[in-house]
């Protein structure tokens, strides 16, 4: 039985990233290594773009942007 869940978006990390990936994709013509660093800069976007926090009976999980990075807590572990 699921009781808790939240999902926050993580605007202080999405927003710079957005404006640097912006930033640094226009000048992909003008220097070759921009493309690189604007891949990288998407990648971050995907992987920590918001925080799922889900608890159950059993543990607690949680999951940052598309879920690569993710991580789960049992409960008899934590309430020692």
């Amino acid at each position: 039985m699921e009781i808790y869940t939240r999902t926050q978006f993580g605007t202080a990390i999405a927003i710079p990233l957005a404006v640097a990936l912006v930033i640094v994709s226009s000048f992909g013509f003008i220097y070759p290594v921009s493309l690189l660093i604007s891949s990288l800069l998407l990648l971050s976007l995907l992987l920590f773009y918001r925080l799922a926090v889900r608890v159950d009976s059993e543990a607690v999980s949680i999951r940052f942007g598309i879920g690569l990075v993710r991580k789960t807590f049992n409960l008899c572990f934590l309430l020692v």
